[in-house]
């Protein structure tokens, strides 16, 4: 007989029963090896995802840092982001935001980071604002909203 141990707290293996086919049952009562195999994937699958918080283990998710680099964007940029939901993060432990690494690639291909663009033509970001605008471009989010909070 072969004895496996989940190392998880009981707050933990009680949300973890919660996704398994044993939510009614003890959590200090007997399991089959079938049971503990389940157990034992949920367990793992749980602690990969951020203790449950995350659609995903965090591995495969991409961190503001990470998004960044990617972009070329500041973390403040991305918080703007955010706010405008023009991205969706997924908040891991203390909030932390990850991000599907397919959604960042969509963002890339629809949206262009104004000092990105900035660089690219080689005009100052006056210049380039007011070029986009009389073209009828929408700037998200724009340079002259006030936030109203």
């Amino acid at each position: 007989m072969t004895t496996t141990v989940l190392n998880t707290t009981t707050a933990e293996m009680g949300e973890i029963k919660k996704h398994t086919p044993f939510a009614r049952r003890s959590i200090y009562s007997c399991f089959t090896v079938d049971d503990a195999a389940i157990l034992a994937k949920k367990a793992k699958d749980f602690l990969l995802t951020d203790g449950g918080r995350l659609p995903i283990p965090k591995k495969e998710m991409f961190s503001r840092a990470k998004v960044s680099q990617i972009l070329g964007i500041s973390v403040e940029a991305i918080k703007s982001y955010i706010e405008y939901n023009l991205l969706k993060p997924y908040l891991g432990y203390k909030h932390t935001p990850f991000f599907f690494p397919s959604d960042i690639e969509k963002f890339s291909i629809r949206y262009e980071p104004f000092q990105s663009l900035v660089k690219i033509t080689g005009m100052s970001s006056r210049k380039l604002y007011a070029t986009l605008v009389s073209m009828d471009i929408k700037i998200i989010p724009d340079r002259n909203l006030k936030k109203t909070h």
